[in-house]
């Protein structure tokens, strides 16, 4: 028995008789216990004692006058951590915000609390990202940042590390709103100098901390920065192998996905798949013990590793890899449907794709709708109703229907995208280029007819399409391959409607060949 675990079960029976005294101090045991289990990666261990840690707190909340809510609010903010990872997030959210509630209350009658209300915020603001909600998590991690600045100005040697934790959280919250690698570089950079400096002071206590820093850093740095970054936080990790194994294999996962990404953007594909195959055996061995924490990182790993396959020309392989992650993905969406059913329409979605360039179109058009299937499932039922990956849905079917010629008639489905396309085109230069593409392919499917009838209905299917990828390419002085594509195409089928006079207008203006 761990000494942890010795600890908690003498404990145990010092607040067998009820005393308030000895019940507060098991629920300090049972949050230090919780956490240690967290990291150990014994991640369902530490959700069912951080769950009797918050009910203890209650009791003694309940039965102690004047009882300091501190001990609840900690156990909440454990708490909830641990439902946000069993991916039960309604649960995470109610739990992280009455732990902010409890500490701002604190905060505010006595300002050393402070540090604790920024840790709360920070756990809120995860749970929040999580539950599709990436806008307000970051402006609550702002909140966080904001007071831990503050500490550190009045006393950096306390509250350094505070800081830098929570600057890597607000570089995780730029990401997910697709900040800029500049911006999120320099936050990024200040969390690793504190740590470095931490670190060089008691390299016990920080060190860990400083690697998943630099792994962190390195997702914003230049290909050969990102290597060294990577190397160095490679030869932290690998001292603390033995004092901490469940949480190295999962940080060390991580740390070799992103080097295979790295290496396969500079074009060394082999040493990006020795990369990712040793992370996916660390990832497997990970999601045998605990598929809702891992399940997610797992299936991405496969993906990853079957793009570089594919980018290879390794066919067999890529499809093999989609295969399982398909697998794992299900699983996923078996045990918590709701979050996991769009990763599991993308995997599908590139299983199409691969199927069809391997000449298996009756297996491409099945996956195919099943991904649209589900991606218009979840876009009923989220109240956000983001359009993008339904619209990619009905993009692929469509798309498998005319490479492969089976399975019904793609144009209703693209009509359908471009009237969900339109209102998002206003301010997503994204969805404009795949309205344009949209818009292209019908024009193609109208004037395929024949006669002077279906070319008119077709002009302004190609003429807007063009509109809207000259507005996507902005003011560029040479218009990129899109714009020149919708451009002659337009110009085609205004000679074809005996209109030359325009049609040679329309090429001048894009640099076309007159004909």
């Amino acid at each position: 028995m761990a000494a942890g675990e010795e600890a908690l079960v003498i404990q145990r029976a010092r607040a067998a008789d009820g005393s308030p005294a000895e019940e507060r101090v098991l629920a300090g045991a049972l949050i230090r216990q919780a956490s240690h289990q967290w990291n150990a990666g014994s991640r369902q261990t530490s959700l069912v004692l951080a769950e009797e840690a918050v009910e203890l707190c209650r009791k003694l909340e309940r039965s102690v006058h004047d009882a300091d809510p501190e001990l609840l609010a900690k156990a909440l903010d454990s708490l909830a951590a641990c439902y946000e990872d069993a991916v039960r997030l309604p649960e995470a959210v109610a739990a992280a915000e009455e732990s902010v509630a409890i500490r701002r209350a604190l905060a505010g009658r006595d300002p050393s609390r402070a540090a604790a209300h920024a840790a709360s915020l920070r756990t809120l603001a995860s749970c929040r990202a999580s539950s599709g909600l990436a806008e307000e998590g970051r402006i609550i991690v702002e909140q966080a940042l904001v007071i831990e600045r503050r500490l550190a100005t009045e006393n950096p040697d306390a509250h350094a590390d505070g800081l830098a934790g929570t600057l890597n959280s607000v570089s995780w919250h730029y990401w997910r709103e697709g900040a800029s690698l500049v911006g999120m570089r320099a936050t990024l950079q200040e969390a690793v100098t504190l740590r470095r400096r931490l670190a060089a002071d008691n390299p016990d206590t920080y060190s860990n901390s400083l690697a998943l820093c630099l792994v962190n850093l390195a997702t914003a740095q230049p290909n050969g920065q990102a290597l060294e970054t990577l190397a160095e936080a490679r030869e932290l990790y690998d001292l603390m192998r033995d004092n901490a194994p469940g949480e190295y294999g999962s940080r060390l996962r991580l740390l070799l996905s992103n080097r295979s990404w790295v290496l396969n953007d500079m074009g060394r594909v082999d040493e990006a798949v020795d990369a990712v195959s040793e992370a996916l055996r660390y990832g497997r061995s990970l999601y045998r013990d605990n598929p809702v924490t891992h399940g997610r990182s797992l299936a991405d790993d496969l993906a990853k590793a079957a793009g570089f396959h594919q980018g290879a020309g390794r066919r067999e392989e890529s499809i093999s890899l989609i295969e399982e992650e398909i697998g794992v993905r299900r699983e996923l969406v078996r045990l918590h449907p709701a979050p996991n059913e769009v990763g599991l329409a993308e995997a599908l979605h590139d299983q199409s794709v691969a199927l069809a360039d391997y000449g298996r179109p009756e297996d491409a058009l099945r996956a195919a709708e099943e991904a649209l299937e589900l991606y218009e499932r979840r876009w009923r039922e989220t109240s956000g109703k983001k359009v993008m990956p339904y619209a990619d849905g009905l993009a692929l079917v469509a798309w498998v229907r005319e490479t492969t010629g089976g399975g019904g008639d793609p144009v209703p489905l693209r009509e359908r995208a471009v009237v969900l396309l339109r209102p998002e085109a206003r301010h997503s230069d994204v969805a404009r280029g795949r309205l344009a593409a949209h818009l292209l392919q019908l024009a193609d499917h109208a004037a395929a007819a024949g006669g002077m009838r279906a070319l008119l209905r077709a002009l302004p299917l190609a003429r807007e399409a063009t509109g809207h990828y000259v507005r996507v390419s902005g003011r560029s002085l040479h218009p990129s391959d899109d714009v020149t594509g919708a451009a002659a195409r337009w110009a085609q089928l205004l000679e074809g409607c005996g209109r030359r006079g325009e049609a040679m207008d329309v090429r001048h203006r894009y640099g076309l060949r007159q004909t």
